[in-house]
C-alpha cells in the first residue's frame, strides 16, 4: 500500500506530461524489489508481521520525495500516538500486529485519497480525444521519395536570431539555399507549445477541429494517440511507406510504435520514471542504470541529440520508401553543448525548463542558446549532405522549428510574451521539383503536409487560413487565445 501510495503521490506531480499507464512498470519493479527483500528480511526478523512493518518503512524511506516523506511520517506519528493513547486507556497490550494493521489502514487511506483526487480529471481527459483524423487518400507516384520531417525544438528564424540574440545565422541558411532548400522569411508556428504544434502539423488541422474538448484537460499526454497514429503517417502508410522514428528523451513525442524505431539505450525511461528517479532517494540507482537506461541527466540528453544526427545520416540505406520523424530537443534548453560541441555544464539540475522557468539569467540564455544553435548547424550540414548524396531518389527534407525560442516568453501570459520571437521558428524545405513560389512565404505548419500531399501525391486538400494560438495558461496548453494579429508586432 505504501509503495502504491508513493507511486500515486509522485505521479500526481508528473501527471501533466506523463500518462497514467507510465505508473505500471515502475510500480511492478518497486513491488518486485520488496518481494526480493522479503526473504532476507524474514531471515532477520523470523516473523512476517515484523517483515511487513520493516519493509513498509523501507518503502517510505526510499520511494518518497523528501517533502512527502515528512508529511506521511507526520501522519503516521500522529496515528501511532493516537493508537498508543487508545491502548493505554483500554489497558491493551501493544502487539506488532496492531502496528501492521495501523500501517495497512494508513496506506489504504493514502491510496484512496490520491485516487479520489485524480478520478474526475482522468475521466474528463479520457474523453477529450474522441477520434483520430481520417487518413488522406493519396495517389502513389511511380517513384516515391523518402520524406524526412526533422523538428529542431525551439530553433528561431534567421531574423529573430539577429534581432534578439545579435547572431547572424546567414552562413547556415545560405548553405541550405545553395543546396536547393526553400526558406520562407515570414513563416510562423501555429501554436506556442510543442505538444500542440506537432499534433496540429502531423494531423494537418487545428486542434479545435481535431479534438474540440482538449481545452478542458491539463494533461499534455492526451495528444499522444494523435501523434502515435497521426494522419500524415497513416496516409503515407496507405501507399506503402514505412514509418521510421528516432527516440527522444521527452515521452510525448517519442513514438516507439512506428514500423522502425531507433533508440540510443536498451531501455528508454518514461517521463514519469525520469521524475521518480530524480525526485526520490531512488536517484542513488542512476549510476547503475545509466549504461542501459535513459536516466535524466545532461550526459543522457547529449547522447540523444548526437544519436539523432548519427542515425539520420545512415537512414538512406534503409530499403523502400519511408517517412522519417525525428524530434530533436535542441537548441531548446537544457543547453548542454557549446558551439564546438563540448559538454556544457552550468551547475543547475537537468530539466527542459524554458522561457520564464529557465534556471539561468537572460544573458546566459542568449549566450548558451546561440552556442547550441551553432552546434546544431554543424551537425545538420553533414546530415543534409548524406541525405542528398546517398538517397537513390531525391528526398523531401523538412527542417522545422516547432516554435521559436523562449528568451522573452511568459507561458502564463500572451501580453507578457514577445509573440514575434515565440512564433517565428526556422523553416527550411527541400522539395524536389518545386520552386520557392510554390511555398507561401507566410506558411504555417498546419498547411505544410497539405501542400506536400497536393504536389507529390495527387491530393486535393484546401489550404487552411493561417492562425496562431497562444496558451491561456501554462498548464492548460490546449486552451488557447488567437494571437494571429499580433505575432509580427514589435516587442517592447
Amino acid at each position: 500500500m505504501f509503495t502504491l501510495a508513493a507511486v500515486l503521490f509522485t505521479y500526481s506531480r508528473a501527471s501533466v506530461i506523463a500518462s497514467p499507464d507510465q505508473m505500471v512498470r515502475p510500480l511492478l519493479i518497486l513491488w518486485g524489489f520488496l518481494v526480493l527483500l522479503a526473504w532476507p528480511a524474514f531471515w532477520i526478523f523470523h516473523e512476517w508481521n515484523r517483515v511487513g512493518f520493516a519493509l513498509s518503512f523501507f518503502a517510505l524511506l526510499l520511494y518518497y520525495p523528501p517533502d512527502l516523506f515528512l508529511i506521511v511520517s507526520g501522519i503516521l506519528a500522529i496515528a501511532f500516538v493516537a493508537w498508543l493513547v487508545y491502548s493505554f486507556v483500554r489497558k491493551r497490550r501493544l502487539k506488532i500486529l496492531d502496528a501492521v494493521v495501523l500501517l495497512n489502514i494508513t496506506g489504504i487511506i493514502l491510496v484512496i485519497f490520491e485516487l479520489g483526487a485524480f478520478a474526475p480529471l482522468f475521466y474528463k481527459a479520457a474523453f477529450s480525444v474522441k477520434s483520430r483524423p481520417t487518413p488522406v487518400a493519396l495517389v502513389a507516384p511511380d517513384i516515391r521519395p523518402d520524406i524526412y520531417y526533422i523538428v529542431l525544438d525551439g530553433y528561431a528564424r534567421e531574423d529573430v536570431l539577429r534581432e534578439f540574440f545579435n547572431y547572424d545565422n546567414s552562413t547556415f541558411t545560405n548553405h541550405l539555399r545553395s543546396r536547393g532548400f526553400i526558406i520562407p522569411s515570414e513563416n510562423h508556428s501555429n501554436y506556442s507549445k510543442t505538444a500542440a504544434s506537432l499534433t496540429s502539423t502531423l494531423n494537418m488541422d487545428y486542434l479545435q477541429n481535431i479534438a474540440p474538448d482538449l481545452n478542458q484537460t491539463p494533461f499534455w499526454w492526451t495528444v499522444t494517440p494523435l501523434l502515435d497514429h497521426n494522419a500524415v503517417a497513416a496516409s503515407l502508410e496507405g501507399i506503402g511507406y514505412r514509418t521510421v522514428t528516432i527516440g527522444t528523451d521527452w515521452g510525448i513525442t517519442d513514438i516507439p510504435s512506428s514500423d522502425t524505431y531507433f533508440r540510443p539505450y536498451p531501455v528508454i525511461l518514461t517521463d514519469y520514471e525520469n521524475y521518480l528517479l530524480g525526485a526520490t532517494p531512488l536517484k542513488v540507482l542512476q549510476p547503475l542504470l545509466k549504461s542501459v537506461a535513459s536516466v535524466p541527466t545532461n550526459d543522457t540528453h547529449r547522447t540523444f541529440v548526437r544519436f539523432s544526427f548519427d542515425t539520420l545520416a545512415v537512414l538512406p540505406d534503409l530499403p523502400g520508401p519511408k517517412f522519417v520523424f525525428a524530434h530533436i530537443l535542441s537548441p531548446h534548453p537544457p543547453f548542454v553543448f557549446d558551439a564546438s560541441g563540448n559538454p556544457l555544464e552550468r551547475g543547475y539540475p537537468f530539466s527542459f525548463n524554458d522561457a520564464m522557468d529557465f534556471p539561468g539569467s537572460r544573458d546566459q540564455y542568449k549566450q548558451d542558446y546561440v552556442g547550441q544553435v551553432e552546434f546544431i548547424n554543424a551537425q545538420l550540414e553533414p546530415v543534409i549532405e548524406a541525405l542528398l548524396e546517398n538517397s537513390e531518389v531525391p528526398p523531401i527534407i523538412i527542417l522545422q522549428g516547432d516554435h521559436g525560442s523562449g528568451l522573452l516568453t511568459d507561458f502564463s501570459s500572451a501580453d507578457n510574451t514577445c509573440l514575434k520571437e515565440r512564433f517565428s521558428p526556422l523553416a527550411a524545405y527541400y522539395l524536389p521539383g518545386l520552386e520557392s513560389g510554390d511555398i507561401p512565404d507566410d506558411i504555417t505548419p498546419v498547411n505544410l503536409f497539405r501542400i506536400i500531399f497536393n504536389k507529390y501525391f495527387g491530393a486535393d486538400l484546401p489550404l487552411l487560413e493561417n492562425a496562431e494560438y497562444f496558451n491561456k495558461d501554462s498548464i492548460y496548453i490546449f486552451d488557447t487565445v488567437d494571437v494571429s494579429s499580433r505575432v509580427d508586432e514589435t516587442c517592447k
